[in-house]
């Protein structure tokens, strides 16, 4: 897996065990999914900051087939069960050519209403379960009828600032599932060197977005027709990289992988 990363604020979960021990008041840590959940609570925002998750695949034909819908779904239920178990906004979103044609597939508050933590995370499968068959009914229908003509993947970040303007008191995590394509305004389709892709992505006007904000751009060089070229997805890795950089996100995240 080829990643670019900067992990300035990552939250360990070691410490979660002795978190546990003290919340099952039986001290035995709770085994299965929910010892599990409880990991992910500890990666959570401080403070009780609830997240707002923005999801937006890539329905384009260049990116797609049947292998890469699965792990686009499977991807977006692994974000539907960490905004879940931290409580907050999850939108989903179909995108193609351009930033004000996306397709909602979901959006809506998560808030689960146990007395505990353990409590909780009880009731995470199920809630992540009906989430995820709202949004496999309309998954099919959303990444089909986006427009055709062109991929503007740059275009989206105009969206991530507005998403941070309308939940201020929300920790912004954006995930983006596309080849990397892209071909309307800015031209990425071909092998840049790292100076000719640190200039590209300058050259792009980028809102500013809160310093806790994270962007993660996955599947980077997984194209319909097979995996693009090492130096082709190398340029990648760094344009969406620096990209990400100039928005003054926390943390940043450029994989050919989908998490």
């Amino acid at each position: 897996m080829t990643s670019t990363t900067l992990h300035r604020a990552l939250c360990a979960g070691l410490f979660v065990i002795t978190a546990t021990l003290g919340l099952t008041g039986c001290g035995m840590s709770p085994g299965g999914d929910v010892g599990e959940n409880l990991e992910v609570l500890a990666t959570c925002p401080a403070d009780d900051q609830k997240v707002a998750s923005l999801v937006l695949p890539d329905g384009t034909t260049s990116g797609r087939t049947d292998e890469t819908d699965a792990l686009y779904l499977k991807t977006i239920e692994e974000i539907a069960r960490r905004t879940t178990i931290c409580g907050g906004r999850l939108t989903v979103a179909a995108f193609s050519s351009s930033s004000g044609s996306t397709v909602e597939i979901y959006d809506g508050e998560i808030k689960l209403e146990g007395a505990t933590d353990i409590a909780n995370m009880r009731k995470v499968d199920d809630e992540v379960e009906s989430i995820m068959e709202e949004i496999s009914a309309d998954y099919e229908s959303a990444m089909s009828s986006v427009p055709e003509g062109g991929t503007d993947i740059v275009g989206l970040y105009r969206l991530f600032g507005e998403q941070a303007q309308q939940l201020p008191d929300y920790q912004l995590e954006v995930t983006v599932l596309t080849d990397g394509l892209n071909n309307l305004g800015v031209n990425t389709e071909r092998e840049m060197s790292t100076e000719e892709a640190t200039a590209l992505a300058d050259s792009v006007n980028v809102p500013t977005l809160p310093t806790n904000s994270s962007i993660t751009v996955a599947g980077i060089g997984r194209t319909a027709d097979g995996a693009l070229p090492s130096p082709v997805i190398s340029g990648l890795v760094t344009f969406y990289t620096r990209l990400c950089d100039n928005t003054g996100a926390e943390t940043c995240l450029a994989v050919t992988d989908w998490r």
